[in-house]
C-alpha cells in the first residue's frame, strides 16, 4: 500500500503550522538583528523530529502491507480543508 500520499500530506501539514507559529514568535520576539535563521532552523528541527518515528513507523507499515496502520495514518492525518 502506498505511503508516499500520507507522508507528503503529515508534511504539508506541519510545515504551514510551523510557519504560521514561526511568523508569530518573530512578532513576540521584536528586533531579531538577522537571528531569524536561528529560529526557522530550530521550528524545522522540531517538526522533523516529532514526525520522524511516525514516518519512519509508516514507512515500516507500507513495507509490511500493515493495512489497519495505513488506514489509520490516513484518517488521522486527512486534511480538513
Amino acid at each position: 500500500m502506498e505511503v508516499e500520499p500520507i507522508i507528503a500530506n503529515i508534511r504539508s501539514q506541519a510545515e504551514i503550522i510551523r510557519l504560521r507559529e514561526t511568523e508569530k514568535a518573530y512578532h513576540m520576539l521584536g528586533d531579531m538583528n538577522g537571528k531569524e535563521k536561528v529560529v526557522d532552523h530550530l521550528t524545522k528541527v522540531v517538526v522533523d523530529r516529532v514526525f520522524y518515528n511516525i514516518i519512519h513507523n509508516l514507512k515500516e507499515a507500507a513495507e509490511n502491507d500493515d493495512t489497519e496502520v495505513i488506514n489509520s495514518a490516513k484518517y488521522l492525518f486527512k486534511n480538513k480543508t
